[in-house]
């Protein structure tokens, strides 16, 4: 399934780049904050990958691939 920023959730997996010139990854969401939090017209998103912790700031009508549950 495939959803804007405003429909995520906490917990939830998103498949999305994390750094420059990379291949989209699954990471869990940990932390989710919308535009009224972040001071901008984006939401922020922390996603873990190892033991690695990625900010990524979201236009909220961007579509990215989410799963309720660890992909395999």
């Amino acid at each position: 399934m495939s959803i804007t920023p405003p429909g995520m959730s906490v917990g939830w997996w998103i498949e999305l780049p994390l750094g420059e010139d990379a291949e989209p990854t699954w990471a869990p969401i940990d932390v989710l904050l919308d535009p009224s939090s972040t001071g901008d017209d984006r939401w922020a998103v922390r996603v873990r990958r190892g033991r690695d912790d990625w900010w990524v700031k979201i236009h909220p009508d961007l579509w990215f691939p989410v799963c309720d549950v660890e992909p395999t």
